[in-house]
């Protein structure tokens, strides 16, 4: 199972777990919810699935698949994965509550303060990553990137971690904000003054 540790090496990692409830499409053009509902090419393929989630900078939608008979995860993704609007159809990875997350390919790595930053770069390039930029919030902290790892992503950062020069390591990872819903004190909302 891919992990993420978005803290220290020595605390414990979160969990991703694949579902067969969504379906991740990537595409050509966006990926957005419309008001009201207006169907696409690609959404007509996928008559039993409903778009849930969307990123429209990254052009990806997270469509929730309906298990009917004879119908499975399998023939949904082979069913749109011809369409000329689709540049990529897989499994999606889910939190510890059952929200979808986006990894990217890229990466947070943060050496420690006292490691020379030629040092940090030569760390980068021996693990095939580009700098992406330097960032400026902390010392000897960048944003990588790791093309074409796809699931890798998830193996670089442990190995970055196994280093005693490496303070932190993660991949990138997008969940979409959810709204809190106000508190209750005492199972009624407040009334207004």
């Amino acid at each position: 199972m891919p992990s993420v540790r978005f803290g220290r090496k020595d605390e414990p990692a979160t969990v991703l777990n694949e579902t067969d409830e969504f379906i991740a499409v990537r595409t050509t053009r966006p990926v957005a919810r419309r008001s009201p509902p207006v169907l696409g090419p690609l959404e007509l393929e996928l008559p039993d699935a409903a778009l849930v989630v969307s990123f429209p900078e990254a052009n990806v939608g997270f469509y929730r698949v309906r298990q009917m008979p004879g119908k499975t995860y399998l023939s949904t993704k082979a069913a749109i994965e011809g369409h000329q609007d689709v540049r990529f159809a897989g499994r999606v990875l889910v939190d510890e509550v059952g929200n979808p997350v986006v990894y990217t390919e890229n990466l947070f790595v943060k050496f420690g303060d006292e490691v020379p930053g030629e040092r940090c770069l030569a760390t980068i390039a021996e693990h095939e990553l580009a700098l992406k930029h330097k960032v400026d919030y902390a010392i000897n902290a960048f944003f990588v990137s790791a093309d074409g790892a796809g699931r890798r992503i998830f193996e670089i950062p442990e190995r970055l971690l196994e280093r005693d020069d490496v303070e932190f390591a993660h991949p990138e990872i997008i969940r979409q904000r959810v709204a809190k819903r106000p508190s209750r004190s005492n199972g009624t909302l407040p009334t207004p003054r």
